[in-house]
């Protein structure tokens, strides 16, 4: 079932930056974006379109689907490959593009979509070659592809997709146009040196940016994990998959397991899961924000950012029920670092400004 929400919001302008030190260098805006155009964030999971108001900066309307990459991928007879027109990707955004353009009364005969994430990777539709780092925040670094579509009722859809970013030993999809639409809000500025921006999630990355391009990275299956430890290990007896926050006598123990991470490490701290339950009796809500302090501790722990002198500042995207926790254990391991909580509620979401970022740039491989 295809979920659709209306948002009818104008943007204000944009400063999800805490720190006055970490600015942008690009803005979104110009003259050669159209007045609408179509944003798609296409993950392994879950595909997601949103029709966009460049004149009024809004999010006009949005459908999300549980027909991500891999899912249509493993569903198309013959495999999704080929002719991009003919692919099961087509039909897939075709159709969500007619049902925003009905659902807002849109009758134009040519429109646009930014499609990034997952399609462009080798179980998406068109795959292409990774950029490689530096990745500059001016969208100049990209590697995109343009080709048309031909809509039911006529007219074209003209589609700009965008690759991802790898380093020697990493790599990431869709993270990189969100990165840019982080950055893409203040003009005539520069990024400090070594500042490091930490989107937690089932992939957390953990970015470098200096001197207004991405630098280096590094991904944590943190999110994984866990929800592998909640369901298939001996520990899904002790702990829950449920949604936990720090309220109350929680934050406690999620320190404990932020302290266990320091003094034991990942492998023994996790048999501590177990222990707790047998030997402590600590409840299973309980366990389950002592897990996630042990996870999330252990990522922390092991950051480039850790391993540098004093970085200029770590910002963290503070969007995600997971953000509270990750503020958490950067201030406790690593006190001596500013730490800084970037986007709001009600903001333009930041792969929607990285898409007219690259929009605007127009890079094409």
């Amino acid at each position: 079932m295809i979920a659709i929400c209306e948002q009818q919001r104008r943007w204000q302008t944009i400063k999800p930056f805490t720190c006055e030190s970490f600015k942008m260098t690009v803005s979104p805006k110009g003259k050669n974006l159209p007045d609408f155009f179509f944003s798609c964030d296409w993950g392994t999971s879950n595909f997601r379109l949103r029709l966009v108001s460049t004149k009024d900066q809004a999010v006009v309307a949005e459908l999300k689907e549980e027909c991500g990459a891999k899912v249509v991928s493993q569903g198309s007879k013959g495999g999704a490959k080929g002719d991009p027109e003919e692919s099961p990707f087509a039909s897939i955004l075709l159709r969500g593009v007619d049902e925003l353009c009905q659902k807002v009364g849109i009758r134009e005969s040519s429109m646009q979509v930014v499609v990034s994430g997952m399609a462009s990777s080798s179980i998406g539709w068109v795959e292409l070659p990774y950029a490689r780092l530096p990745f500059s925040l001016d969208g100049s670094s990209a590697i995109t592809t343009r080709f048309s579509l031909r809509r039911p009722e006529g007219g074209d859809l003209s589609v700009l997709l965008i690759s991802g970013v790898q380093s020697d030993d990493d790599a990431m999809r869709g993270e990189e146009t969100e990165i840019l639409g982080f950055c893409a809000l203040q003009e005539d500025s520069q990024f400090s040196p070594d500042s490091w921006l930490i989107l937690p999630g089932t992939h957390s990355k953990h970015v470098c940016l200096d001197q207004g391009g991405i630098v280096t990275f590094r991904t944590f299956l943190t999110g994984e994990l866990f929800e592998l430890l909640c369901h298939q290990s001996i520990l899904s007896q002790s702990v829950s998959s449920r949604s936990i926050s720090l309220e109350g006598s929680k934050e406690t123990f999620f320190c404990e397991g932020l302290k266990t991470a320091q003094s034991l490490g990942l492998s023994a701290g996790l048999f501590s899961v177990r222990t707790n339950t047998l030997l402590k009796q600590i409840s299973v809500e309980q366990n389950t924000v002592f897990l996630s302090g042990l996870l999330i501790g252990s990522e922390v722990l092991g950051s480039p950012a850790l391993q540098k002198d004093c970085p200029d500042a770590i910002f963290i995207d503070r969007r995600t029920q997971l953000s509270p926790m990750y503020e958490k254990a950067f201030s406790f391991l690593m006190p001596d670092h500013q730490i800084c909580l970037l986007g709001q509620k009600g903001e333009l979401p930041p792969v929607v400004s990285g898409h007219m970022l690259l929009l605007k740039a127009g890079t094409v491989i």
